[in-house]
């Protein structure tokens, strides 16, 4: 009994004294000290997060652990059926087992880093369409800028409950006396989380059996966070006025609370604060719909490009054991079962009754549970750094909250989604940063419901990013999310060939100028040939240096000559089909009837044997024999065919083909420009129309196959990538020119073997019914990119579009000179995937591609003003005098006059300096480079 007295004793005595240094202490502290410590308090910040392990889990004050997850949203904006399966698969998985409780945060953050999307894109050439290339990445650059493209990341964090009985391993009074005599709280909750090795090990290991779970049941794809991910998300949550964060600590015991906590928090009583100099607001969702909407509800918000500002969406989940929600369930029944025995029951209870009832049927299910749900939406506003500042960022704050409230009433109704208010904003704020989410349900803003209806408000949805694997195009969506595309690595599809549909005047063709110049500056060794009609590429190839190529020259392409015929090597099959079917042109018989097809067999028995006799003697000689027309014609004259029938085919053949042997243009030698493939040819199909109807037939054939046939350009014995591009197909539907309806079958000729040979194929036509010749071509097509159309029923059945997809498609918008949209479906079956993309231009590339007539007389003018100037330095003047075209504004008058003046006064010049050059050898050439300096000065002050 005296030892307990004299214990107590001198405890009492002992916290007496330590009471009395204390204070002794305190009293010690100057005036401006305890200043310092006031405002020390103001400001004081505290995070949940203790340290970080070596596995990249978080270790938390409270003995739970945090671990991150980066999950891929589903693509499905055009398509309901998939996010609803979606959302039934995700309250599964938030019902699974774990082996401890865990509670659950989806952190979807929008609008944040969203300027590395052109880092993926190459720019790989160093001519002319560099600089084309890089005005378009400039352009969409300033468009990210202004917040058109936006970032969102998709994350998930689990808070672990992973206590074992080793969790505490100090003494509790110890370690509260030392708190007191350093005056630092933190001690005692340091050491009351000190684990010996044993339970640290046992928590670990808890940890990597969820992250197993996780990963094995989540629905969508998903990967764990790395260690320094973990800790870059971290610090960038705890201090947002920084754009990259400092290297993770190297220990796993090094403290995160003072690493993490550098930003002030400041708060002034009213609905927004400052977190370092950027102001935020929380809107809080305090009750939900009256009905819940369908799972697509949640794109209004992230998916919305007019939301084209920074925030970040919270949707905490905390599960709650079945046992105690179903006693609860029982003991409510039981007590609105007592009111309905005294006839006190209404219609209100009589409703909640039922729903108890249906809720406590469906908990009888193992994939049904009941959560506590928190939905936040935290808006970030400008820096501040004045007190002018401050009045103009609050305005925009208030108008972004506005913003997310408006689009959110739209389909949430009877939703209270509404700001925090300021009392409870200050507590509660802090919460919501990352490691700090309060996992027991107790703040007051929880909606307590089955996991089925509660999914929906997860962000589980995103645009399609396209095709990321080494992309040459980036576009964006109509969400404001990067879209990348490769034409040559399409995993949706192996088919080469791309349908490019859209109305007159709908941006058809400057979508495929724009992909043309993406693969020429973008793909290594790329090349391009392309069957124009009415001169829309003219002005892009004289600005890439390319070959413009007119029959009117009289330079011939020859069908018999292939890649490889010079080395001797013999040709495929397909190369013998290609020259029977110009035969059949020629003579016009259908090679499918009973006698089409014996003379079909005559002319590829003689076909066949010309390149027996021919080819092997390009192999052991150095003259290089090529076959004609004539070849052909005395082939049939004198082979001996094995029949009569076959000899007077033959003979009639031959004496057919002599009407066109006196034509230079359809019986020469390929020309030697022809055989080597430029960086990007055109072949101009408005040549053809002078020439009779059957020569035009042949042309039109002949063109079409040039274009379309690779020419087989190996380098390091690799085919060379190459584009061919079938552009205005509707011309050839033509009722008054059936002879140019051939180019369908030079097409379907040439475009069979695309894949093999490194080739993709474009197409590109007003409607799909443009394309009925060749229906079982373009029906294996790998992309579709759809523009304006007036009604789409026969492509959509085709493609098996729904409903969402048409509409879409019917209702798209063309702004002339700013943006055009198309509706790219890239694949097949059930792997297609649908995505509506906007196409920006920039000024100078617009200029270079536009077909207006009063912009073409424009560039006509300036090329006859200024024609000693490249023709991408004409299109720099019309881009910085018309940035978006003359759609926005007229042509000034003023500026042309002078211009005018200015051209004729330079005119006068070139020439004096020309003529001095011939009278006088000793005049450099650098004088007159010298004077065009002088010119483009000159030019630039009118601008000015």
């Amino acid at each position: 009994m005296i030892e307990i007295v004299v214990f107590s004793f001198c405890l009492g005595f002992g916290i007496f004294v330590g009471f009395k240094i204390l204070k002794d202490k305190n009293l010690k502290l100057s005036k401006e000290q305890k200043t310092q410590n006031k405002r020390k308090k103001q400001v004081y910040r505290y995070s949940n997060c203790l340290s970080l392990t070596e596995e990249g889990y978080v270790r938390l004050k409270d003995g739970s652990f945090l671990v991150g997850f980066k999950f891929h949203a589903l693509p499905s904006l055009w398509n309901q059926e998939k996010i609803d399966e979606l959302c039934d698969r995700m309250a599964q998985f938030l019902a699974s087992q774990f082996p401890v409780k865990c509670c659950f945060q989806f952190r979807t953050l929008v609008n944040r880093n969203n300027l590395n999307f052109l880092e993926k894109v190459e720019i790989k050439s160093n001519d002319e369409s560099r600089i084309l290339k890089q005005s378009n990445h400039e352009h969409l650059s300033n468009l990210a800028k202004l917040g058109f493209i936006r970032d969102i990341k998709f994350s998930l964090w689990v808070y672990v409950k992973a206590k074992t009985k080793g969790d505490i391993d100090s003494d509790l009074i110890v370690n509260f006396l030392d708190s007191i005599k350093y005056r630092d709280l933190s001690i005692l909750s340091r050491r009351l989380l000190t684990r010996s090795r044993k339970a640290e090990e046992e928590a670990i290991g808890l940890c990597d059996q969820v992250v197993k779970i996780i990963l094995r049941e989540f629905p969508l794809k998903i990967e764990l966070l790395s260690r320094e991910e973990v800790f870059n998300a971290l610090y960038l949550d705890y201090n947002i006025n920084t754009n990259i964060p400092p290297l993770p600590p190297t220990t796993s015991w090094a403290n995160l609370e003072e690493i993490l906590c550098k930003e002030s928090i400041s708060f002034a009583g009213k609905w927004w604060l400052l977190h370092g100099n950027q102001l935020v607001a929380v809107l809080q969702l305090f009750s939900p719909p009256e009905k819940f909407v369908n799972a697509g509800m949640m794109r209004i918000l992230t998916n919305n490009p007019a939301l084209n500002f920074p925030f970040t969406v919270l949707v905490d989940f905390i599960p709650i054991e079945k046992e105690k929600v179903e006693k609860e369930i029982s003991w409510n029944k039981w007590k609105l079962e007592v009111l309905a025995r005294n006839r006190k029951i209404d219609k209100h209870q009589q409703r909640k009754y039922a729903e108890m009832e249906a809720v406590e049927t469906e908990l009888t299910f193992s994939h049904q549970n009941i959560s506590k749900m928190r939905f936040k939406i935290i808006v970030y506003g400008d820096r501040i750094d004045t007190k002018e500042d401050l009045k103009k960022g609050i305005e925009t704050l208030e108008k972004r909250v506005n913003d997310i409230i408006k689009y959110a009433r739209r389909i949430w109704h009877g939703a209270d989604l509404a700001l925090e208010e300021s009392i409870y904003l200050r507590e509660l704020y802090e919460t919501n940063l990352l490691g700090n989410m309060e996992t027991e349900g107790k703040t007051g803003r929880e909606v307590m419901e089955q996991n089925s209806s509660l999914v929906s408000f997860i962000p589980l949805e995103d645009s399609f990013e396209g095709i990321v694997q080494r992309p040459h195009t980036v576009k964006r969506t109509a969400s404001g999310r990067p879209f990348y595309l490769n034409l040559w690595n399409n995993p949706l599809s192996q088919s080469p060939l791309v349908c490019i549909l859209g109305a007159s005047g709908s941006g058809k063709s400057s979508e495929c100028a724009s992909l043309i110049l993406d693969v020429i500056a973008s793909v290594e060794n790329a090349r391009c040939r392309i069957l124009d009609f009415g001169g829309t590429y003219e002005d892009l190839c004289e600005v890439l240096n390319g070959k413009m190529i007119h029959f009117e020259n009289e330079k011939p392409i020859n069908l018999w000559w292939y890649p490889g015929l010079e080395e001797g090597e013999m040709p495929d099959e397909n190369q013998y089909n290609i020259l029977s079917e110009e035969v059949s042109i020629l003579c016009s018989y259908d090679p499918t009837t009973e006698t089409g097809r014996i003379k079909n067999s005559v002319v590829l028995r003689a076909i066949q044997e010309i390149y027996k006799d021919i080819v092997p003697r390009n192999r052991n000689s150095s003259i290089k024999y090529e076959p004609t027309l004539s070849t052909l014609i005395q082939k049939l004259e004198t082979f001996p065919f094995s029949n009569a029938l076959e000899l007077e085919e033959a003979r009639r053949i031959a004496s057919m083909l002599r009407n066109y042997e006196k034509f230079k243009i359809l019986n020469s030698p390929m020309h030697h420009e022809y055989k080597t493939l430029n960086k990007i040819e055109v072949v101009e199909m408005d040549s053809v129309l002078k020439f009779e109807k059957t020569i035009k037939s042949a042309l039109v054939f002949r063109a079409s196959v040039f274009v379309g046939r690779t020419v087989g350009v190996k380098i390091n014995n690799e085919y060379a990538p190459t584009l061919v591009v079938y552009d205005e197909m509707h011309e050839y539907n033509d009722p008054s020119r059936p002879e140019l309806k051939v180019v369908f079958r030079g097409l379907e000729k040439a475009v069979r073997k695309g894949r093999k040979t490194n080739v993709v194929t474009i197409i590109a036509t007003h409607a799909y019914e443009d394309l009925a010749d060749i229906h079982g071509l373009v029906n294996n097509a790998g992309i579709y990119i759809v523009g304006k159309q007036n009604q789409i029923d026969t492509l959509s059945k085709i493609r098996n579009w729904n409903q969402e997809i048409t509409n879409a498609i019917l209702g798209i918008k063309n702004f002339r000179g700013e943006v055009m949209q198309f509706m790219y479906s890239i694949g097949q079956g059930n792997e297609q995937m649908n995505e509506l993309i906007l196409s920006d231009l920039s000024s100078i590339f617009l200029w270079t591609i536009t077909t207006t007539p009063d912009e073409r007389n424009l560039k006509y003018k300036i090329k006859e003003m200024f024609p000693f100037l490249s023709p991408l330095e004409r299109m720099a003047i019309l881009a910085d005098k018309y940035p978006r075209g003359l759609q926005s504004q007229p042509v000034n008058e003023q500026w042309l006059e002078e211009l005018e003046r200015l051209s004729k006064k330079i005119n006068v010049n070139i020439n004096f300096n020309q003529e001095q050059y011939k009278e006088n050898n000793n005049i450099h050439t650098t004088d007159n480079n010298k004077h065009f300096e002088d010119v483009l000065i000159e030019i630039e002050k009118l601008f000015d």
